[in-house]
């Protein structure tokens, strides 16, 4: 269970942080019926690897400076909860009452590569297209598929086994995100299909308040 918690953490962050590029702007508007307004994302993702491969419901839920998520899985059951700031991720799997609670820069530690990890913005991937990697002698960036209203991106780089597939569609206020798929390099691969998407949606603020049971388990990946 553990490795496939692993697996589910790294791939997550790498794409949940993607789309956390707005961090550090004026928090969103709290309303005085505990909702907050967000920017909103559901995928169909599905997690693949040599053993136990899932499918489940991922949902974003972005503010100006923090992202809620939450995965669900067969039959609605609750796989996992968290809460990610540029600095911290902490996460929660109720099926096994485990949790992580971690410093960013860890998690990045753990991605496949011979020498150090890449730095590079990935908030700028949420409301840019990638080409500005390019900047990065390390980087490999490559188009794909290209119309007038969509673009796919292939991002690797030197010295790193994994890969990440990004597509984007055209929407009135920009890129965004429709596909991605993300393969560390091994056996492992995290792919999503967005399935709804709102650029004001207005949730319950209990998804931004995190806390775990008192006898959970703390993981380290």
């Amino acid at each position: 269970m553990k490795l496939i918690i692993n697996l589910m953490i790294t791939s997550l962050l790498v794409f949940v942080f993607i789309l956390s590029c707005q961090i550090g702007q004026p928090v969103g508007e709290e309303k005085r019926n505990n909702k907050i307004e967000v920017e909103a994302y559901q995928f169909k993702a599905k997690l693949k690897q040599k053993k136990n491969p899932a499918s489940f419901d991922l949902n974003i839920f972005q503010t100006d400076t923090v992202i809620a998520f939450t995965a669900k899985g067969y039959m609605n059951k609750g796989a996992m909860k968290g809460i990610l700031t540029p600095d911290s991720l902490k996460a929660y799997f109720p099926l096994t009452n485990e949790h992580v609670s971690e410093k960013v820069s860890d998690f990045f530690a753990l991605i496949n590569c011979s020498g150090s990890p890449p730095k590079f913005n990935f908030f700028r991937l949420f409301s840019e297209t990638p080409e500005f990697l390019r900047e990065n002698s390390r980087a490999i960036v490559d188009i794909v598929e290209l119309s007038q209203d969509r673009v796919k991106y292939n991002i690797r780089f030197y010295e790193c086994w994994w890969y990440l597939d990004i597509t984007y569609d055209r929407k009135d206020d920009g890129w965004r995100i429709r596909q991605f798929k993300f393969g560390d390099g091994k056996n492992s691969t995290l792919s999503g299909q967005r399935h709804q998407y709102r650029q004001d949606a207005s949730v319950k603020t209990n998804f931004f308040r995190y806390s775990v049971p008192f006898d959970a388990i703390r993981i380290t990946p």
